[in-house]
């Protein structure tokens, strides 16, 4: 549970996949690219970007996208260099516009935190019960106590 952000993402996935399984419960693994596809094309609230323009610096070509192009006159080739350069400086405006995001959005999360967050003041000598996850589910958290505070490390380190 260290890595947040991959669990996040896939929770997300997970809750996908549920509804397609519910839908279709002999062929839900024939969506999962379809899914995956959803995922990226869609902005990250932080980054103010989808995964695919931050990791391609353009936006997804996706199939209606692709079949517009077909009905539409067919642009001008460009030359390989000016595309190189360009699709560079895009992607370093994006990289800073999402580092920026980003930044403001941790602001905000920490602002919707410490709404609800309480500062809890131990005394040595006190007895506590420490909430404990089991290994089998995430759900199944336990309360393990009480122990007694022996010691004050720091403001929040008992």
């Amino acid at each position: 549970m260290c890595n947040g952000l991959c669990e996040k993402f896939n929770g997300v996935l997970k809750k996908m996949l549920k509804s397609y399984a519910r839908l279709k419960p002999q062929t839900w693994d024939e969506y999962i690219p379809y899914l995956l596809f959803a995922y990226r094309e869609v902005p990250n609230e932080s980054t103010g970007f989808s995964p695919f323009e931050l990791f391609y610096g353009r936006h997804i070509r996706g199939p209606l996208a692709v079949l517009k192009e077909e009905w539409e006159e067919p642009s001008a080739c460009q030359n390989c260099i000016e595309l190189f350069v360009k699709t560079r400086q895009n992607m370093r405006k994006m990289a800073e516009y999402a580092t920026e995001n980003d930044k403001k959005a941790k602001q905000r999360q920490k602002l919707y935190y410490d709404r609800k967050s309480k500062n809890r003041k131990l005394e040595v000598g006190q007895k506590v019960l420490i909430l404990l996850p089991t290994h089998t589910s995430k759900l199944l958290a336990s309360w393990k106590g009480p122990f007694v505070v022996t010691d004050k490390v720091s403001p929040v380190d008992y």
